[in-house]
């Protein structure tokens, strides 16, 4: 399991992912939650969440593709130094 201080530092690394405009790359998050209010901030936050773990879970998705296309190239080289060496 992820250490507090280790998820504390990944969510601060999310602010950079965030457009300028919306205090991205600043780490200005006490400014956006007096511009937009808590409320509406945390409920943001939450949705981002979301967002970064299906992206993440596609990200995932997309390695093991490749992992099992690369498996496949193999097992044909393979097989075809094998008949080749016959």
């Amino acid at each position: 399991m992820v250490g507090e201080g280790r998820l504390a530092a990944a969510k601060n690394d999310l602010v950079w992912l965030l457009p300028l405009s919306l205090g991205g790359g600043l780490g200005n998050k006490e400014g956006l939650l007096e511009l937009i209010g808590s409320s509406k901030a945390n409920e943001f936050n939450e949705k981002w969440r979301k967002q970064v773990i299906a992206e993440a879970k596609v990200f995932m998705k997309r390695i093991d593709f490749t992992r099992e296309y690369t498996n496949m190239v193999l097992e044909a080289l393979e097989s075809s130094s094998s008949s080749s060496n016959s």
